[in-house]
């Protein structure tokens, strides 16, 4: 099916982990071994992504190829997931978990040369917060603060590292999280000690066909940093400290009247004192090769 398709607009992440400032001219070359010469190529706009997205729906192209991390498929997915199936997306992040999942963890290049010979559609679930969709984690509680550390010493933002983990710090010491979930938000409430997470999984990171729900009683400041420096390279789940539970939905709440500092896929949310998560079994449409399915 290469090169059957009229109408190809490829967005490209620049920023992302390992695409990289030569991001748009490799996809050019990528795409003429594929014979789409013709793929008109984008690239990803930080700014107003927002009015890109939107664009981009007017624009229907026959497909939509989506080079980037986590963060850039979450946010194209939120947007055109439910009003098209025609979506590629490529690993170009740090983790790339979802593509990982989707694709076995092939280079992106591979990816785009087997999806394209033989595509088939992937429903993918979700968890959806305030009308806005992740596709493998929420983590909510201090740990998501000391995430955006990570993100700040990975951009060498070294003054920024050491203001955010000073805000995060302060969190570790005075933040309370309860937690409620099931189908009526009655089932196994819980109050947390400070320095604590409270995580929704949904997709590459469930260990089920639901949304798995991980609390995290981290307790002290030091085990908060350990968490958030090994937390993506370690089986944190063994840890003692750690419970899992399928679940429908989520409720989140401080027990001190603070906003929650939280995270959808690597990327910030605001959603107060109070957050709902609820799973989405069928929340959008990508493609993927026959054999990935």
């Amino acid at each position: 099916m290469k090169g059957g398709f009229m109408k190809v607009i490829s967005l490209v992440n620049c920023r992302a982990g390992s695409v990289g400032a030569s991001g748009v001219d490799r996809m050019r070359h990528a795409l003429s071994g594929v014979s789409l010469d013709h793929a008109e190529i984008v690239e990803f706009d930080h700014d107003n992504s927002a009015e890109q997205l939107k664009w981009l729906q007017e624009e229907q192209p026959d497909l939509i190829i989506v080079w980037g991390g986590d963060g850039t498929h979450r946010s194209v997915l939120d947007t055109l997931g439910r009003r098209t199936s025609q979506l590629l997306l490529l690993p170009g992040g740090t983790m790339n978990l979802l593509t990982k999942w989707l694709h076995g963890g092939q280079p992106w290049e591979r990816v785009l040369w087997s999806v394209l010979g033989s595509p088939a559609p992937r429903i993918l679930p979700a968890g959806r917060i305030d009308g806005m969709h992740f596709f493998c984690a929420m983590i909510a509680g201090v740990p998501a603060q000391l995430a955006q550390v990570r993100e700040d010493v990975r951009r060498g933002e070294l003054g920024r590292a050491m203001q955010d983990t000073g805000v995060a710090l302060g969190g570790v010491r005075s933040m309370h999280l309860a937690t409620s979930f099931g189908a009526d938000l009655q089932h196994a409430k819980g109050h947390f000690p400070p320095g604590n997470v409270v995580g929704a999984l949904v997709g590459p990171l469930a260990r089920n066909q639901r949304m798995q729900v991980a609390r995290l009683e981290l307790g002290s400041t030091w085990s908060a940093l350990e968490f958030a420096w090994t937390s993506f390279v370690s089986e944190w789940r063994n840890r003692p400290e750690v419970s899992m539970q399928s679940a429908d939905t989520l409720q989140v709440e401080t027990v001190d009247g603070l906003d929650i500092p939280a995270m959808i896929d690597g990327e910030n949310i605001n959603p107060g004192k109070t957050l709902t998560v609820t799973y989405v079994e069928e929340a959008a449409t990508c493609l993927v090769a026959a054999q990935q399915r």
